[in-house]
């Protein structure tokens, strides 16, 4: 009897330990003193004709229109680390996005770039949850 009442407990809280696990708050990556390290796909932009690709935000990340994304995304990736000084995570973060980026072409590779980059951290550290403590009640025999 003491197993059933002690699982009828568990099955009580267990909505709340879940509601309590999906309120945790997610960091947003800091990306230093510049915001925005997004890619747009162009077409006719700063004297390249055709389609090419560039920083979304040219006043930190200041680079005109190229073919190649990976020229862009190596450019926005060394200007997080030196003139943003925004932490190693960003870095990590940008490599990682070039990774999804990697084997797309046009607008495709622009969003696997964006949808990466515009995510929160990749691993926030969870917040840790109190373990319920639980005591023996003194049996009852009749």
């Amino acid at each position: 009897m003491p197993k059933v009442a002690a699982l009828a407990l568990l099955g009580l809280l267990a909505p709340f330990q879940l509601t309590d696990g999906a309120m945790i708050p997610r960091q947003t990556t800091d990306f230093g003193v510049c915001t925005n390290p997004t890619i747009m796909y162009v077409q006719d932009q700063d004297g390249m004709l055709g389609y090419g690709y560039k920083p979304s935000n040219t006043n930190d990340f200041p680079h005109g229109a190229t073919a190649d994304i990976a020229t862009i995304i190596d450019f926005i990736r060394s200007t997080l680390q030196n003139a943003c000084r925004a932490p190693t995570a960003a870095w990590f973060l940008c490599t990682t996005a070039a990774a999804a980026a990697n084997g797309k072409e046009g607008q495709d590779a622009a969003d696997a770039f964006n949808n990466v980059m515009n995510r929160s951290s990749p691993h926030p550290r969870p917040r840790k949850l109190q373990r319920l403590q639980f005591r023996r009640l003194p049996s009852s025999r009749v």
